[in-house]
């Protein structure tokens, strides 16, 4: 194998390569990078995507990457979303100012049926008034996609993060960092052109920086098996039971009765799952996951749990300017990875997006969420509320003012009801944030 010439015109360069044994040239990858800097990431980033593509399959590539770098500022009348009597009990200053400093990077690789794309955000949080908030923080995600043309079929996650734990999650003013590794995704294998069979594999794991969560460490993992029909228009419908098993990292020492016992996590999910994506027509498009999930929780005082699972979504995108996106569900909530027993979550939103001109956009969101959720071992001798009901409303205007910067100004109101008045809060916040973009351009 050897290079033949590259193509060096902007604002496109192309890498090829020719193979001896096939007698064939391929143009591998066409970057659309503009100006001498996204020039030199394409030079560092061909012989990578070069032999991923070769790896992958010799079919022609496109190979594209953006890159931008954030700033922002943020009041929140409530930084640790703690009730008015918990703050004058415990003294608690409850508003703070947060500034962040992030860089986000996407590079994505598609190579015939097959595509590669890497999502990855780093960044460091600083608090004006609560200086040991501060915390640096990312997450990653690399997903490897290939279409339903194929005998077999895979989009596959592997994802990183760290962060610092939502306070509505903690309900305690707290300084925790959360690690997290998942993969997942989806795999299929043709039984004929349309039905195929489907597996579903995952693995979670979830550890914590302080000590005093420690013992909510937890791994997970397990698999769903099932049949599916997929058809040539992109709509599919598939049938599948899962299983898995979340067990704790470390002894859970909990206080039940006024004696300490050790009450480590340990519980297992059977589920029967029915999963839709369908589109009625090119402005609509039904994404949904309907479940009967039978928990077994072997955790010392944890509950089991039989009945009704999953969600509904529907996108309604009427024209390139205005998108509106409702989703409705119920889950058993781990999303905290905090609060890992049976804790019911049923949950909406509603939010639409809407293009004011070419360089101006409009977003709200509305959310609602009802926990039903037993007490909760996070701190020892540490009361929780029993059922909770938090609404939330954001909206956005974001401007572009030049190519590659943009403003946004983003405003938040949030409000918990929780039978136990200690777990019940409001909170306001605005945000302003500046982005420069770099590499391929977003239009």
């Amino acid at each position: 194998m050897h290079l033949t010439k590259a193509n060096r015109a902007h604002p496109y360069s192309s890498f090829c390569f020719l193979s001896k044994k096939r007698e064939q040239l391929y143009c591998c990858f066409k970057f659309s990078l503009q100006g001498t800097a996204e020039v030199r990431h394409a030079i560092v980033l061909a012989p990578i995507c070069t032999f991923l593509s070769l790896y992958i399959c010799a079919t022609p590539a496109f190979a594209e990457v953006k890159a931008s770098l954030s700033a922002d500022v943020l009041h929140d009348s409530n930084i640790f979303r703690v009730s008015d009597q918990l703050s004058q009990a415990e003294g608690i200053k409850r508003d703070d100012t947060l500034m962040t400093i992030q860089g986000e990077a996407n590079a994505s690789v598609n190579a015939g049926q097959t595509a590669i794309a890497l999502d990855a955000r780093i960044g460091h949080a600083w608090y004006v008034t609560n200086d040991k908030l501060k915390n640096f923080n990312y997450d990653a995600d690399l997903a490897i996609t290939k279409t339903n043309e194929s005998f077999l079929t895979y989009d596959l996650h592997a994802r990183a993060e760290q962060r610092l734990t939502p306070f509505e999650d903690l309900g305690i003013p707290v300084r925790n960092l959360q690690r997290v590794q998942h993969f997942f995704g989806r795999t299929t294998l043709a039984i004929t052109p349309e039905f195929r069979a489907v597996v579903f594999p995952e693995y979670l794991r979830s550890t914590n920086a302080n000590a005093a969560f420690r013992g909510n460490d937890f791994r997970q993992y397990g698999a769903g098996l099932g049949v599916g029909y997929f058809s040539p228009l992109g709509n599919s419908i598939s049938f599948s039971i899962a299983r898995s098993y979340t067990k704790g990292l470390h002894d859970r020492l909990v206080s039940e009765g006024g004696v300490t016992i050790n009450a480590p996590i340990d519980f297992r999910d059977t589920s029967y799952d029915v999963r839709i994506e369908y589109s009625p027509s090119v402005l609509t498009k039904i994404d949904a996951v309907l479940s009967y999930v039978d928990r077994n929780n072997k955790s010392v005082g944890g509950r089991n749990y039989s009945g009704p699972a999953g969600s509904v979504s529907v996108t309604y995108h009427p024209h390139d300017r205005l998108q509106a996106v409702a989703t409705v569900g119920r889950r058993l909530d781990s999303q905290s990875y905090i609060y890992v027993e049976t804790i019911r979550n049923d949950y909406a939103s509603l939010g639409a997006t809407l293009a004011l001109s070419e360089n101006m956009r409009l977003g709200a969101n509305a959310d609602y969420y009802h926990r039903k959720f037993t007490g909760s071992p996070l701190v020892p001798g540490n009361p929780t509320s029993l059922r909770d009901s938090t609404y939330r409303f954001s909206a956005f205007l974001e401007q572009r003012l030049f190519d590659r910067l943009r403003l946004k100004v983003t405003g938040q109101h949030e409000r918990r009801h929780a039978d136990d008045p200690l777990f019940s809060y409001t909170s306001t916040s605005i945000q302003l944030s500046a982005v420069v973009a770099f590499g391929a351009m977003d239009r």
